[in-house]
């Protein structure tokens, strides 16, 4: 089993493409400014933890692992939604391999995320609790676990992260690298066992405001001219101005309007 450990300052909109390692994904910036942040990763061989830190708010869409199941923690005071789910420290987002993830955050962000191989998982939680590991669907959770096991979680990646980095050669140490893979391991059976399992499945209006936005951004990436509004609302089968903009991504307080567009056309224009 083999560790790396890479640490990654966000300086410019090119670097969100590596929100999380591994992860196929489009990130694009949706606040004025310079975007700054920290994007760390530990690898653990069969597993691995990261920390997602940004400075603005942004939008993302893809698939976070294609052969893994990850588990997404939040930290207090944190602002907006993944796959419709209104953001919040007292849950757990589960995504299944392949999985699409949709995500909008509204202010200045930062997440940890887990990625484990599910037999071993499921391994762990017979062993812990004599049962079988099981989730209500086959395809993303919402899980409220006891709040102390998500505060161990968060704890026990914001540990290995700073000692990794400030001393990398502690996890050349296998034994190190095989507690930390086991103690992870161990604390998200905890949060599935002791979570109230909650079967998401958005409804009619959410998917289709989904769909909408995503006619939009696919619309925008192909598009070599500038559009309007109009096209954009078009293209999206948005009949009536107002449908698209219901549907955007929008800060607190604020109206979503052109000015989201032009910033999503922006930012695509330049990855490009």
């Amino acid at each position: 089993m083999e560790t790396r450990s890479t640490f990654n300052s966000v300086g410019e909109l090119d670097q969100l493409r590596e929100f999380a390692s591994g992860a196929a994904l489009e990130v694009v910036q949706l606040g004025p400014g310079q975007m700054s942040g920290l994007l760390a990763h530990c690898d653990l061989g069969c597993s691995s933890l990261h920390l997602n830190q940004l400075s603005l708010p942004a939008r993302g869409r893809g698939v976070l692992s294609v052969d893994r199941w990850t588990f997404v923690v939040f930290p207090e005071r944190v602002q907006g939604c993944f796959n419709s789910v209104p953001l919040s420290s007292e849950i757990v987002l589960a995504y299944p391999p392949g999985t699409e993830f949709q995500g909008t955050v509204t202010s200045a962000f930062h997440d940890w995320v887990f990625t484990v191989d599910l037999d071993e998982l499921s391994q762990t939680y017979a062993k812990l609790f004599q049962r079988e590991l099981s989730f209500r669907s086959r395809g993303f959770q919402l899980l409220r676990p006891a709040p102390a096991t998500t505060q161990q979680l968060r704890e026990l990646a914001s540990h290995t992260l700073d000692r990794s980095r400030q001393s990398p050669q502690l996890l050349v140490d296998a034994k190190v690298r095989v507690h930390l893979h086991e103690r992870l391991l161990e604390l998200l059976a905890a949060s599935v066992h002791s979570a109230a399992q909650i079967e998401h499945r958005p409804c009619a209006v959410q998917m289709s405001r989904w769909q909408v936005v995503r006619r939009a951004e696919d619309y925008m990436r192909e598009c070599a001219d500038p559009a309007d509004f109009a096209d954009h609302t078009l293209h999206a089968y948005a009949h009536q101005r107002t449908q698209l903009a219901s549907c955007l991504p929008r800060r607190p307080g604020r109206q979503p309007d052109q000015s989201t567009l032009t910033t999503l056309r922006i930012s695509i224009t330049y990855r490009v």
